[in-house]
């Protein structure tokens, strides 16, 4: 069976990218986080998958909210002029997803912009683990 991660992950992905944010979908492996999605607000999703390359731990909103259990996190990147969230999924985290806008974006600041991402998240594990189900009841009723 194909994971779901990723397909869970493309509406939610959606949501907040037409916020005008730039989103990531990604995993740690090692000491580094392997972003399964990457794509600016104006990519397409589905070209951008596996297609960026890796980032240490301690660069990533991603690895910082997976690596401190969190169930989300805002960084302010002043350096990048940039307002980054990121929000865990699964329990404990296996990947997490992010949304970055310029830290002049009204989103970027917006604490409804903190729930979205707890909500996006939370429907991606709502669409994994509910798909074992589904398959299950496909197989049962083959027969």
């Amino acid at each position: 069976h194909a994971s779901r991660l990723i397909p869970a992950s493309i509406g939610p992905l959606k949501a907040l990218q037409a916020l005008g944010a730039t989103v990531a979908l990604g995993t740690v492996w090692n000491d580094v986080v392997c972003y399964l999605i990457h794509a600016r607000p104006d990519a397409d999703l589905a070209t951008t998958i596996g297609a960026h390359e890796t980032f240490p731990i301690r660069d990533s909103v991603i690895g910082a909210v997976i690596e401190r259990g969190k169930r989300v996190i805002r960084w302010d990147r002043a350096d990048r002029g940039e307002i980054a969230w990121a929000a865990a999924v699964g329990t404990p985290p296996v990947a997490a997803i992010a949304a970055v806008f310029p830290e002049n974006h009204p989103a970027a600041n917006d604490p409804a912009t903190r729930e979205l991402i707890i909500r996006c998240a939370t429907q991606i594990e709502t669409d994994i683990t509910s798909a074992p189900e589904k398959t299950r009841r496909k197989k049962e009723t083959v027969s």
